[in-house]
């Protein structure tokens, strides 16, 4: 799977250039363990959400007349993977509709907001950032027109009032999902300057020996943490970038490497 989506996706790069997607560390590891179903939860800005869109347009590309659907939190994400999709068929000045493909076939973007035609059978599935049951209905919808589905993924960051995600995870081995776990320390770049061994914490010694983190991760955590509590969100610190599973504790805890 990633040898050919490296060799069939491109992408818009940090800086704005068009190039061959690459898989990082969160996206190697997700394929390591992909099942059918797959629910995740994320840090911020891990590229995970790049790496399943692209996922779903390889599947079209395979599978002439097939249908993909995208359901997003907003209008402002709807078009941003739409514009994604374009470049990643290479039909980027096209403007995106479900006839866009040339093999016939389709990719439907969709928010909470959309209504779904239950005739339409959608071969893969990928719901992003979807937080209260309301918002998360028309999910239920397509799950329910396409119950043989090739694939399907669930992806948000974690948030405390998110309970939809928060149904979802718990459930999630009880209805076949494999769940999957991204934290903030698996982006390389989420380093600073290495900060003094004997200014640890007992806290940032634990992540260290639970996690492998590096002096400079620890770095980059006291940069933000200290944000954080001078915003006085630290709580939404550490689900945005997933340093705990936010609703229960004693079950949403990180297990530490082995």
């Amino acid at each position: 799977m990633i040898e050919e989506m490296e060799r069939t996706i491109r992408i818009r790069d940090e800086k704005g250039q068009v190039v061959p997607l690459k898989a990082n560390q969160v996206q190697s590891a997700f394929e390591q363990k992909a099942g059918q179903k797959n629910i995740v939860l994320k840090s911020r800005q891990m590229g995970f959400t790049t790496w399943a869109v692209a996922r779903q347009v390889l599947f079209l590309t395979k599978n002439p007349e097939s249908v993909a659907v995208g359901i997003f939190s907003n209008e402002v994400t709807k078009a941003y993977v739409c514009s994604m999709v374009r470049r990643m068929i290479g039909q980027e000045s096209a403007w995106m509709n479900p006839d866009t493909m040339k093999n016939g076939s389709q990719y439907i973007p969709l928010t909470p907001r959309c209504k779904w035609r239950s005739r339409i059978f959608a071969g893969s599935i990928l719901a992003s950032e979807l937080d209260y049951w309301d918002s998360a209905r028309i999910l239920e919808d397509v799950r329910h027109s396409s119950v043989s589905r090739h694939d399907e993924i669930v992806e948000s960051t974690p948030k405390l009032d998110s309970i939809f995600m928060r149904d979802e995870w718990f459930s999630a081995e009880d209805r076949g999902f494999v769940r999957h776990l991204f934290p903030w320390w698996m982006k390389p770049n989420y380093c600073r300057d290495p900060v003094p061994v004997e200014s640890l914490t007992k806290e940032e010694y634990r992540l260290m020996k639970d996690y492998g983190l590096s002096l400079g991760q620890i770095g980059f955590r006291r940069r933000y943490t200290g944000r954080a509590k001078l915003l006085e969100n630290l709580h939404d610190y550490r689900c945005q970038y997933l340093e705990d599973i936010p609703w229960d504790r004693p079950r949403g805890a990180i297990a530490p490497r082995s």
